[in-house]
């Protein structure tokens, strides 16, 4: 029925709030329907109602997962604007870098009160990569997190090897992020017995009002306390030292969480 059909998809924005949910959907939808007006419109319309600093974050932080990237969402759905700045995002998402910069230089005369550039983050973004094709820098990296907000999946591979770089990424790390790098922070030497990183780390984990803003289940929390106590990754092949402190907030921090579940009062088939 098409009314429903319109429903769900209006829907859309409120089940997939990143890219990363979005591609999901589109991945679970190719084996039932075709890219029809009415998915075209709604792909195009979840781009084009972010805010453009959003937008721009959010195109540099979640590139690709179950083999879509936001180069096909935008291919697939074409979305239309008037926006000078979006459409330069569009374009740097599609075409790359080099030649949104051409396309801006050329479109610059026509926009009103000057300079049209890509937002800051994709540039600063686009000179990290550039700059690890030659000399790392790793004083860049630290900058660039410290000034744009940059997250872990923004960063060349090479400078997730570094402590530093790791330190600087604690500092806005979300309590979800944290969790799932305790092994990699280990492994480069962050977490130490002690060290001020395993200090403010342990006192994050304990933190009620951070495991009740994250949303995160007692599950969540054992399983990355298992992981972390094993001193290894169930698939990857990196070992790392174990930190006591770590581990006996992880402990705390799973009894901690029960407090924020809410329980459904109903009977539950998992099959």
């Amino acid at each position: 029925d098409y009314g429903t059909r319109r429903l769900a998809l209006d829907a859309l924005p409120k089940v997939c709030r990143i890219p990363t949910h979005l591609f999901h959907f589109l991945e679970y939808v190719k084996g039932y329907r075709g890219w029809g007006r009415s998915l075209k419109r709604a792909v195009a319309e979840w781009y084009n109602d972010k805010l453009v600093d959003d937008l721009a974050y959010m195109m540099v932080k979640y590139q690709q997962r179950d083999g879509w990237s936001n180069r096909d969402a935008l291919r697939k759905s074409h979305p239309k604007t008037n926006d000078p700045v979006r459409n330069l995002i569009y374009g740097w998402c599609v075409d790359g870098f080099a030649e949104t910069e051409r396309k801006a230089r050329e479109d610059e005369p026509n926009v009103d009160g000057g300079t049209l550039r890509l937002p800051q983050v994709i540039i600063s973004f686009e000179d990290l990569l550039s700059e690890f094709k030659g000399q790392p820098n790793y004083k860049a990296v630290v900058s660039a997190i410290n000034h744009y907000n940059l997250s872990r999946e923004m960063l060349p591979t090479e400078a997730l090897n570094h402590a530093e770089v790791w330190a600087a990424l604690l500092e806005k790390m979300p309590y979800t992020a944290m969790l799932r790098n305790l092994g990699n922070m280990s492994k480069v030497g962050l977490l130490k017995p002690l060290s001020d990183a395993s200090t403010t780390i342990s006192k994050r984990l304990v933190d009620s009002d951070l495991i009740r803003k994250a949303r995160t289940h007692p599950v969540a929390i054992m399983l990355a306390s298992k992981t972390y106590a094993q001193g290894r990754g169930i698939r990857g092949k990196g070992e790392w030292d174990v930190t006591s402190q770590i581990v006996d907030a992880l402990d705390e921090a799973f009894y901690l969480a029960f407090k924020h579940i809410e329980p459904t009062n109903k009977r539950i088939l998992i099959g």
